[in-house]
């Protein structure tokens, strides 16, 4: 698909905001043909097919029941960002656009593509397949927006991408609009997803450990914070956390800076996986704690 982008030479103004509460919005959706029935705490959602409403979640613990995702218990975090609450567990596909002012720019910009396969058929794009209970937000243009055909730079930037969120379905009808035809997939199988695999994206990870004594010493901190962050349902405590989380990170990587050097390529991959998983648990606002 061809995209357009409007190179304009202005000082970016930014626009700071402030909120009177610590409920964090998220968007529950139901992309299926099926009306479903979705159970948050004590409040009962009915969906409609293709269908979703904006809920606000305060910080602490909470319980969803729905036919596809049973019944899970998870913590909400505050001052986090949302996104899509997923109870039919479907895949959604977070498409990556390119927009430059000239066809020779665009190899300046390469998103990362991928390949899914729906009802025999191959779809390759600039995605990222989507799956879990909680979708946390990363898109510029939500489920109800469009992609505009062109968008607007600064500062004499050559292009931009710009991400939009799909159902899969939608997806599939944007393809088709903008791509044409898929191929067929030619053998190739979709990738079908358990309950448990989905629901574990939205769940603590085990934390890998070190062969050099002096490094595992290091990570200790973080290791006991991750531990207690995972279990803290107080709004107040979670905010004290996320606080002593970005003075415990900075001390690490300024203790583990020069240790790297000594490490096999392993030791180091386990070490960029340790900093990842920490991150993206104190990075997200929705974490699943139990489910059955």
């Amino acid at each position: 698909m061809k995209k357009y982008l409007l190179p304009i030479f202005l000082t970016i103004t930014t626009l700071f905001f402030t909120s009177c509460s610590d409920d964090t919005s998220y968007t529950l959706d139901n992309p299926t043909e099926d009306a479903i029935t979705v159970q948050i705490d004590d409040k009962k959602y009915e969906l409609d097919e293709y269908s979703r409403v904006t809920i606000k979640l305060a910080p602490g613990a909470h319980q969803l029941i729905s036919k596809s995702a049973g019944t899970v218990n998870f913590t909400v975090y505050p001052d986090r960002n949302g996104g899509i609450i997923n109870p039919t567990l479907t895949t959604y596909i977070l498409l990556n656009e390119v927009y430059t002012v000239d066809t020779a720019s665009r190899e300046s910009y390469r998103p990362s593509s991928d390949t899914i396969i729906v009802n025999g058929k191959s779809y390759t794009a600039n995605f990222k397949r989507l799956d879990g209970l909680f979708i946390p937000e990363q898109w510029s243009y939500d489920l109800d927006e469009e992609l505009p055909d062109e968008v607007t730079v600064y500062n004499n930037k050559s292009g931009t991408i710009k991400s939009k969120i799909f159902s899969l379905e939608d997806f599939v009808l944007y393809y088709l609009n903008y791509y044409g035809k898929p191929d067929n997939a030619r053998g190739q199988k979709a990738v079908v997803m358990t309950r448990a695999q989905i629901l574990a994206f939205n769940q603590p990870t085990t934390l890998p450990d070190f062969l050099s004594a002096e490094f595992q010493e290091a990570t200790l901190p973080l290791r006991a914070l991750y531990t207690e962050y995972m279990q803290t349902i107080d709004p107040e405590q979670q905010k004290a956390l996320q606080e002593q989380y970005h003075k415990m990170m900075s001390q690490y990587v300024t203790d583990t800076m020069y240790l790297h050097a000594k490490q096999s390529t392993e030791e180091n991959n386990k070490a960029n996986d340790f900093t990842t998983q920490v991150s993206n648990l104190f990075g997200t606002s929705f974490l699943i704690t139990s489910y059955k």
